[in-house]
């Protein structure tokens, strides 16, 4: 009779224990992500980068180096592209990214325009695929001051950044 109470305990430690690992392994499953969506982030790194680096879009002075990141600086317009920005943000061969930018000034009137990886952004904006493999699109407003040569005048900068999901 001892021996069939032991192995009794024995068979109630085996089943619990298999109950307690069956509960963890729920857990860590239910609690785990697999899929990382990072095409938002991008986009927002993006616009953060283009706002606030020497770089960028924003007025630099040129004794100091400080960067004004409230000013739009129109020089670094040129061509419909950017071309210290296209220098500074390289995503090599894998170009997923594109983005357009367009400075306006309060009444709306398009001072000028630029767009960052012209064949990506026109690539992927035009397929605008919705699902895993499609893109995600960013629309951002920020209103700043806009310097053109010597003058500042009140506006607001309109970005549209796409990226590719992967």
């Amino acid at each position: 009779m001892a021996e069939a109470l032991s192995s009794g305990r024995i068979l109630m430690r085996v089943v619990l224990t298999i109950a307690v690992l069956l509960i963890i392994i729920l857990f860590i499953n239910l609690y785990s992500n697999i899929n990382m969506d990072t095409a938002e982030a991008e986009a927002e790194t993006f616009i953060y980068r283009t706002l606030y680096s020497a770089d960028g879009i924003s007025y630099t002075d040129g004794v100091s180096g400080r960067v004004y990141p409230g000013i739009i600086d129109l020089s670094k317009f040129e061509n419909n592209s950017i071309p210290l920005l296209e220098k500074s943000i390289d995503y090599g061969a894998d170009e997923h990214v594109g983005a357009k930018f367009i400075v306006k000034d309060f009444a709306g009137k398009p001072l000028a325009s630029a767009v960052y990886n012209p064949k990506t952004h026109r690539r992927i904006a035009e397929k605008g695929i919705a699902g895993p493999g499609g893109v995600d699109v960013k629309e951002k407003q920020v209103y700043a001051l806009i310097k053109d040569k010597d003058s500042i005048i009140k506006g607001r900068l309109e970005i549209s950044v796409v990226v590719e999901r992967s």
